[in-house]
Formats: structure tokens, sequence, C-alpha cells
């Protein structure tokens, strides 16, 4: 969740906020409490931008992590972001 969605570095701020600016600010997070496996997005439109886009656009960043590892350049820039 932290490479997702957690920071300026994570990929979908890097899409969703710096490149297509479709929103403010995005999240994203889990938890293993009361409902184990339960993982969130959140996503900050800005006023009058296409949602239907900015879902398209979380959906295919979720798709590429879970379909290719994160990358060494990836983890460095979490453990850097800290």
């Amino acid at each position: 969740s932290e490479l997702l969605g957690s920071g300026r570095t994570s990929r979908l701020y890097r899409t969703l906020v710096e490149g297509a600016e479709l929103a403010g600010d995005v999240g994203a997070g889990h938890t293993n409490g009361r409902y184990p496996g339960y993982f969130e997005v959140q996503v900050e439109m800005l006023k009058g931008q296409d949602r239907a886009k900015a879902e398209k656009i979380t959906f295919e960043q979720i798709a590429a992590l879970r379909n290719a590892p994160p990358t060494e350049a990836d983890v460095d820039r979490f453990l850097n972001a800290f």
C-alpha cells in the first residue's frame, strides 16, 4: 500500500496528481484488524475532473503492481521517504 498510495513518490500520486492532474491527493492502506484483507484506495478528485479516467488509471496502477514486483528504484524511493 505504501508504494501505491503513500506520499508524493507513490505510483498513484505521480500518475493522478502530478501526471494526469485529476486529483489533489491520494492514499492507500490496508488493515488486518476486524476486516482482514481489507484494502482501500482514496482519490481526492479535483473539481470538474473525469472520475472514470481516474478510476481507470487507479486500476491500471494496482494491476501493474500486482503483475510486476516493485523495482529496486521503487523500494529505494519508499525507504528514502522516511
